[in-house]
Formats: structure tokens, C-alpha cells, sequence
């Protein structure tokens, strides 16, 4: 059987809401027309608004701004998706309401979209646990040539931590985080592809990590021969950001994009470099 080809990426966007800077838009669309080649589908993570309707979702408005210049730039339309959260129950800086959210390119088809965890502690906030509000992991199933795949972002609890206390605490809601994304990928049909995206916060020997390549899952990161890093966590190089694949997905080219984390950039738009891969399912 032959399997389609479909290029992905991950991108963590700093807080881009509707009053960020043209010139970081304009430096994403660079990365991605450039260095990235345009990918097929593209998870992003903070992407934020401070605007509230009336029933207190907060909308992106910076979505329409940046698909319309991506189109203007590059000539390819992407379609933006996310589910709006209530106001200040996603973590983060006050008022940013950051969500994890994709880019995909309008010849392939959105079937289904929804999140996990929105009624779980460890998602949500929990004051008895002292588990904080973090982001819903965002789920959509595509279709590409008659076929069928489930993509999950996530944008896990965060690292920062102002005592060693903190610190554990964090660890303990990304782990019971993972575990999550872990049981509801059990629940899929078995011979749906599965890949899980995004931000995870955590290295690649932590639990977390664990938890997750434990569900017959594989990480492109193992077998990268390169210097492994996505971001800088108090000037240490570090690799938090991942793209991991089912069984039934094999892929090529595994590449961390360093455009952020080099100072001498003249392309700079986040704290993240972006990632991509070339997937078969």
C-alpha cells in the first residue's frame, strides 16, 4: 500500500496576539516560505487575544491577520483553526489567553476538531492538587487522498518555577497532563495515525516524555544526529519541543530550524526554533 506524504511543523509563537509587531509575522512567513518549505500543516502554540466577546471566549483576531499575509506573500492559502478558551483559563501572562491552534493548507480537508481535557484537574486548575490552568490540547483529524489522520498540539504545563517546590508541582501536572493524551490515544480506532505535536515543557529523558513514547509511539528525535535544542531555558540550550508518530507512520528529514535561538538572526519571531518533518502514512 502506498503510503501519502505530508510535510508538518511545529511552531511556538511567543504570545502573537493582534498587537504584535508586523515585523514578527513577517519574520514567521520568512521561516516558513524559506526554511520550512510551506508545510502541509503547521501546529502553532501562543497564540493569544486580548479580546473577549460577549460570552467571554477570547477570539483571535490575529488569525485573519496572518493567513491574509501569508497569502499575499507566498501565494498559498492556509486555513487557521483553534477552539476559543474562556477568558484567563489557559495560563501564561495575564489577559494573553494563549491557545494551541494549526495552519493547514486548504487542499486538505478538516474533518473533525475538539480538545481533551477539559473537564481534567490537570488541565483546568486545581487548587486542593495546586495544579494551575493550563492550555487544552487541540485535536483534528485531516483527510488527505481518501486517507485519514489525527494530530494532537500541545502546549504542556510550563517550566517556570520560582521555587524547587514549584518546580515538582509542574513536573507532576505534565506528567498527569500526559497521561491524558496517552488514554485518549488508546481510545482512537488501532488503525488510525496518530501524531502528537507541540510545546512539551520537558526533556527528552523525563517522565513525561516516557509517558507518552510509551503508547507504541516514536519521537523524530531519535535517531537526530545533530545537536539536540529547541529553545534556550535560563541561556541552556534545551529540547522541549517534539513531534511524536504511531507505528503506522514512518519519516524523513527531521529538522530543527535554528532561527530563534541564534542571536545573529536577522529573522528572529519567537523564543523557539521551529521543527519539521516529512511524514508517510
Amino acid at each position: 500500500m502506498t503510503k501519502l506524504p505530508l510535510n508538518i511543523a511545529s511552531c511556538n509563537l511567543q504570545n502573537l496576539n493582534e498587537h504584535s509587531a508586523l515585523h514578527k509575522i513577517d519574520n514567521f512567513i520568512h521561516a516558513l516560505s524559506h526554511e520550512l518549505a510551506l508545510p502541509d500543516v503547521i501546529a502553532l502554540q501562543e497564540i493569544g487575544s486580548e479580546a473577549v466577546n460577549k460570552e467571554n471566549f477570547a477570539t483571535a483576531e490575529v488569525a485573519l491577520i496572518l493567513i491574509e499575509m501569508l497569502y499575499a506573500k507566498t501565494g498559498v492559502a492556509y486555513q487557521y483553526v483553534d477552539i476559543a478558551p474562556l477568558k484567563n483559563s489557559t495560563g501564561g501572562a495575564h489577559d494573553f489567553n494563549i491557545r494551541p491552534a494549526f495552519l493547514i493548507r486548504t487542499h486538505i480537508r478538516l474533518l473533525q476538531k475538539y480538545e481533551i481535557g477539559t473537564n481534567d484537574p490537570a488541565f483546568t486548575g486545581d487548587e486542593t492538587l495546586q495544579f494551575r490552568p493550563s492550555r487544552n490540547p487541540l485535536v483534528i483529524i485531516i483527510e488527505k487522498g481518501q486517507k485519514q489522520l489525527t494530530l494532537i498540539n500541545c502546549h504542556l504545563k510550563s517550566q517556570n518555577s520560582r521555587t524547587n517546590q514549584e518546580k515538582k508541582l509542574a513536573k507532576k501536572q505534565r506528567n498527569e497532563q500526559a497521561l491524558i493524551i496517552k488514554e485518549h490515544c488508546q481510545q482512537l480506532p488501532s488503525d488510525m495515525p496518530v501524531v502528537i505535536m507541540g510545546d512539551f515543557n520537558d526533556t527528552p529523558n523525563s517522565d513525561t516524555l516516557k509517558l507518552l513514547l510509551d503508547n507504541k509511539m516514536t519521537s523524530i528525535w531519535s535517531q537526530y544526529q545533530a545537536r539536540l535544542y529547541t529553545t534556550k531555558h535560563r541561556n541552556c540550550p534545551v529540547a522541549i519541543d517534539y513531534i511524536l508518530l504511531s507505528d503506522a507512520i514512518s519519516f524523513n528529514h527531521p529538522q530543527i530550524h535554528h532561527i530563534n535561538t541564534n542571536l545573529k538572526s536577522t529573522y528572529r519571531f519567537s523564543d523557539h526554533d521551529p521543527i519539521s518533518v516529512e511524514i508517510y502514512f
